[in-house]
């Protein structure tokens, strides 16, 4: 081979890349999710199968319990089948791996089943399920699906892979008998595809709100009990405005401006109270929307507070200036129309948190 010169010929032209938006500029190229599943680390591996059991089986538990951690005795997460009765339940055994589940994982996690419940720490469960994002080995598939294999592989390996437990003479005679649970394995594509479309998907997995938001329904002809709050306290804006007295939502439906402005009001109430449900579908902090209710509550703080001829001039104002407040961090910002800020405005004042009139 000649020596080089040491001197380098040109390059060449660029390499070609796909035109970026400006979020992938932020978060680099997206990551397929179970991809991303198989790197998380191992207490946010077992949150997501926590999550998992409650959103997708909570149907077979009344109790989920993460137990991972110091004294988890080879549990990490569990599904109760009854609250007020342990003998009954699932084992979900959580492994984040560079690989797929080999035997070598398996011994000392069977091991501990076998130890702890010899010692009566806990009742055999019904179902003892790996769950791997990487997936299983063909030898550990044909093993899960082997009780009398994994008898005798426990009865060889046990002192390379579970002498810190006990010496196999301890438990060799309970070995024997031992009743296997249902051996399974769940792998990431499987919990991905289950957790898609629910609430918690997005956090760990990105991707936006997990549906669109459905079309708003218009208000009833009749006022309800639950917006006289906020109705009367427009009413009491109204009179405080106009040279006539405005004693009731009747009266005001039949003003030339005030009834135009209670029905657009109402509108938008009963837009905010359909934003509220939706974030019950597709965020998972409780209080989630009662957080976008404070930031608008914030910001319209300085308006609020600044003198006007009356208490309709006062409505107008604040009205719209809620719909130039800036809401950055917040995942229903997306969803957030000039309808939903003006009636974040009443359902404040239906709960008495603002006065359009003053004293």
């Amino acid at each position: 081979m000649a020596e080089s010169s040491g001197e380098f010929g040109p390059l060449g032209p660029s390499p070609t890349l796909r035109r970026r938006r400006g979020n992938e500029l932020a978060t680099g190229i997206p990551l397929d999710p179970v991809k991303r599943f198989a790197v998380f680390s191992p207490e946010d591996l077992e949150s997501v199968v926590e999550f998992w059991l409650r959103e997708k089986v909570e149907h077979d538990y009344e109790r989920v319990v993460r137990w991972a951690g110091p004294g988890d005795k080879g549990r990490d997460v569990a599904g109760y089948v009854d609250t007020s009765n342990d003998s009954v339940w699932d084992s979900y055994q959580c492994k984040r791996l560079a690989s797929k589940l080999s035997p070598g994982i398996l011994w000392p996690e069977l091991g501990k089943l076998v130890y702890w419940t010899f010692r009566s720490s806990f009742e055999v469960p019904r179902r003892y399920v790996f769950v791997s994002p990487k997936g299983v080995s063909a030898k550990s598939r044909e093993l899960l699906e082997d009780p009398e294999a994994i008898r005798k592989g426990l009865k060889k390996y046990w002192e390379k892979a579970c002498s810190e437990l006990c010496e196999f003479a301890e438990v060799e005679s309970y070995l024997a008998d031992f009743e296997f649970p249902e051996l399974d394995i769940v792998d990431g594509g499987q919990i991905v595809g289950d957790l898609k479309g629910t609430a918690i998907y997005s956090i760990f997995f990105g991707g936006g709100l997990s549906k669109p938001r459905p079309s708003v329904t218009p208000p009833p002809p009749a006022i309800g009990s639950h917006e006289l709050g906020y109705v009367n306290a427009l009413v009491e804006a109204y009179d405080d405005h106009c040279e006539e007295p405005v004693p009731s939502p009747d009266a005001a439906f039949g003003h030339t401006d005030y009834g135009p402005h209670l029905e657009q009001s109402r509108a938008g109430f009963y837009c905010a109270e359909s934003l509220r449900e939706f974030s019950k579908d597709v965020l998972v902090a409780p209080d989630s929307f009662e957080d976008l209710q404070q930031q608008l509550h914030d910001g319209i703080q300085p308006k609020l507070a600044e003198t006007f001829p009356s208490g309709y001039d006062r409505v107008l104002a604040v009205s719209s200036h809620a719909t130039t407040i800036e809401v950055s961090d917040h995942p229903l910002r997306s969803e957030l129309e000039p309808a939903d800020r003006i009636g974040i405005c009443h359902q404040l004042a239906n709960d008495g948190r603002i006065k359009w009139r003053k004293p």
